[in-house]
Order: C-alpha cells, then structure tokens, then sequence
C-alpha cells in the first residue's frame, strides 16, 4: 500500500512469492510506491529502464515522476523508441492509464505528452493499470480508431483489489 513503508515491501513479497518464482517479473512503478527509496532495491530496476525479449522491445515508464517532452525521462524514451525500431513488436508500459472508461477518467496529459511518441515511433500496445478492471482499445492514432499502424492501449489492473465499474 505504501512504498515509503518495509513493512509493506516484505507483505508484497510474502504473498507474491509464490508467483514471482515462476514468472518473469518486470515491473513499473505506481502511485502506492510513491517514488520509494527502497524501490529499484526491492525490485532491482530503476525506475524507468528497458529490456528486449526475442523479437519484442519493452520500455518501462515512470508517469510517478516528469515524463513530459524536455524531461530528461522523456529524451530517454525517445532514445530508447529510436533503438526500438530493429524489433518486430514495441511495448510500452506504466501505471496511469492515457485512456481508460473506469474511474479514473482518460489521463490528457499522458495523451498529449507520450501518445505522439509512441505513434511517431510504431509502439504497437500501451499497458497501463491504475483503473482496476481490463479495457483494450481499437487501434488509436490521435485518439480515433484506425484500421491499422495505430497503438492498442490495454489496461490490466487490480491485482487482487475490488474492480471499479465502467463509466
């Protein structure tokens, strides 16, 4: 619940343990861990950081911290879009939802700051969280559906917790 609490880490680990043995664990940080110290120790990542899996490029996101063009988070995801493009599949992932119809409401900062790069650059699906429920869009580009070389945005969210109801 707190990421500024050990306790909380060690109750995490406690009941995921089981799972995390078995599957591989890339995580990105959200609004509970509240840009923690103990973060990139306890899950041994930075907060933003990037990995490739045969032919897929995942990105990391941090939309806890400034992801705004200009910020020196941003530059890095360009950098790293930019790189991405030998691959055959982009991912993309972070915490708050750009566009979701749950509680939260569509994030237009997150839209108007990532959603040019990810389009410009050929991201092929957002994962965010944050809405506890699942949503995946149509393919967007500018936020309309298109038929195709648009980003599918895909929330998967609750781990466990009550699943808010669509608006």
């Amino acid at each position: 619940m707190e990421g500024l609490k050990a306790s909380d880490w060690s109750a995490f680990f406690n009941v995921h343990k089981p799972i995390l043995k078995k599957f591989l664990w890339q995580p990105a940080p959200g609004n509970h861990e509240e840009e923690s110290p103990f973060y990139p120790a306890v899950v041994g990542r930075p907060f933003w950081y990037s990995y490739t899996w045969n032919n897929c490029y995942f990105i990391s996101v941090d939309n806890n911290a400034p992801y705004e063009p200009g910020t020196k988070q941003y530059k890095w995801m360009i950098k790293e879009l930019k790189k991405a493009q030998k691959y055959k599949f982009v991912f993309v992932y972070f915490h708050i939802s750009p566009w979701t119809t749950r509680k939260h409401a569509c994030n237009i900062e997150i839209q108007n700051a990532l959603s040019p790069a990810f389009e410009k650059y050929g991201v092929d699906v957002v994962f965010s969280g944050d809405d506890h429920g699942y949503e995946a869009s149509y393919p967007l580009i500018n936020g309309k559906p298109v038929e195709k070389d648009g980003v599918i945005y895909v929330v998967s969210a609750g781990g466990g917790a009550y699943l808010y109801p669509s608006e």
